[in-house]
Formats: structure tokens, sequence, C-alpha cells
């Protein structure tokens, strides 16, 4: 399938980490990565990863039409004029598409700017880095992006 700037990842090329997926090119990277923080006390809880075409449109409904109104629908999935809280990619230009994008949370809850005050956060802007990991940075949480969201 042909998606706006790339070719979709095919589920196939992806393989589990907990109860999310990543990119199989992104694994060996992930788990030294896993390990690293848990040898340092550091638990990385990933709570999304990987998104079908579908699943990424399915994000983009979720947080991009608060009133459900065609005309949101509509934009939200066609094009960028539209407020998203929190940010969320039109399917195909996510980073979660590629399989290169992981959300890390806790206790299976993301999408919160209080990550940035967790040990998880602060080991991660320390050490992702070393594992080809780096953060999304933008306008939510004060500037900071999506402190949960950490892509290759």
């Amino acid at each position: 399938t042909r998606i706006d700037n790339g070719r979709l990842l095919p589920e196939s090329a992806t393989s589990s980490i907990g109860k999310t997926r990543i990119a199989t090119s992104s694994l060996s990277d992930y788990q030294n990565m896993f390990a690293a923080a848990k040898a340092d006390g550091v638990f990385l809880e990933p709570v999304s990863g990987y998104r079908t075409f579908e699943e990424q449109a399915l994000q983009r409904l979720e947080f991009c039409t608060p009133n459900n109104t065609f005309s949101e629908v509509f934009t939200a999935l066609r094009g960028d004029g539209v407020v998203c809280n929190p940010l969320v990619s039109r399917p195909g230009r996510s980073e979660h598409n590629k399989g290169r994008a992981i959300d890390f949370g806790i206790n299976g809850e993301t999408d919160e700017c209080t990550y940035q005050d967790t040990a998880a956060y602060a080991w991660l802007v320390d050490n992702a880095a070393n594992f080809s990991f780096r953060p999304l940075t933008g306008s939510a949480c004060e500037g900071l992006g999506e402190p949960w969201h950490w892509e290759q």
C-alpha cells in the first residue's frame, strides 16, 4: 500500500516487545536499551509501537475530532489543519507506521506530560541516544514534545 511518505511497513517485518510491536530492524537496539535500563534499576514499559495505517487513522480520529463532525473527521484524515491533543500524525506520516517509534508509559498508560517526571524519562534523556533513539520534540508538554514518545 502506497502512503504519503514511503511504504507501509508490513506487520511481518515487526517483532513483539511486550504487548506491542516494533520494526525487526530496531529490535536489537531496543533490547539493548531495555537491558541497560534494567541494569540501572529503571523499567521501560512499552505501551505503543508499530501501528497499521488503520490503527494510526483511529488514533487520529480519537485525538483530533473532539466534536466528531464530518468536517473534523475529513480534515483529520486528509489534512494537517487540525489540532490534536496529544499530537497524532496523519496515517502514513507517523514513525509508528514504520515501526520505529515507541511510546513508553506507566501501568499501561501513556500520552501524559507527567511522564517527564519519571525515572524512566530521565534515564531515556541520558541514555537513549546510545541506542539510536531520540525524543520527539515539539510544542506539547511545555515545549518538550511528547516525553513518552521515542523513535529511531
